[in-house]
């Protein structure tokens, strides 16, 4: 499966096959108030690449400028698998600075709180939903173009009636995946700090 819009093309592709260094810059970029940003990219990097390689997370949609650069992917896995992050390829110190880093960071704190609270509702009143998108990201300066968009339309093309949940933080990205036909089924807010859960359509 690939199509062309514009100036730039969807297709899909192993995860473990993304440019582990795009696929850590890319998320940094564009969503620098999460707990994995506080990773350098290299490390984000290699904690995504193996995260997916030892949890045997399948393909993924990307999109790709006329040139082959990343500019976002969308990569859903099976929930039977509890994707667990794999921090081996980090040193324990460095690890430890980011821990401390987190703790002494109220919002990222809060934000993870109602992330592991939101995920408890997920599992006991959707756990018959099967999949989860894990990782969805666009690059920043690629972003209002269509991308992510074409990303979600192409993976629901091919997994027609397939149900999908997503969990995920602040207003912006809410309406976004409200505007591709997900519906809220779940929410929590605390020190304007908002995470929900939605399902995507049948």
């Amino acid at each position: 499966m690939e199509s062309e819009k514009s100036s730039f093309s969807i297709r899909r592709i192993e995860a473990t096959h993304i440019n582990p260094g795009s696929l850590g810059e890319i998320h940094k970029q564009a969503d620098p108030g999460s707990v994995w940003a506080c990773f350098r990219v290299n490390e984000l990097s290699a904690l995504m690449y193996e995260t997916f390689r030892r949890n045997g997370v399948g393909s993924a949609i990307v999109a790709e400028s006329e040139i082959g650069e990343l500019l976002g992917y969308f990569i859903v896995s099976s929930r039977s698998k509890q994707i667990q992050p794999t921090f081996e390829s980090i040193s324990p110190t460095r690890l430890a600075s980011v821990f401390f880093r987190i703790f002494f960071h109220p919002k990222l704190i809060v934000r993870t709180l109602l992330y592991v609270l939101v995920r408890r509702i997920a599992i006991q009143k959707f756990g018959n939903v099967q999949f989860e998108i894990i990782s969805f990201m666009v690059k920043p300066t690629a972003q209002s173009q269509g991308i992510g968009t074409s990303m979600i339309q192409a993976y629901f093309q091919e997994q027609k009636g397939q149900k999908v949940v997503v969990i995920t933080n602040g207003i912006h990205s809410k309406r976004f995946y409200e505007r591709n036909g997900f519906q809220v089924m779940a929410g929590r807010q605390f020190c304007k700090q908002q995470v929900f859960l939605l399902m995507g359509p049948d």
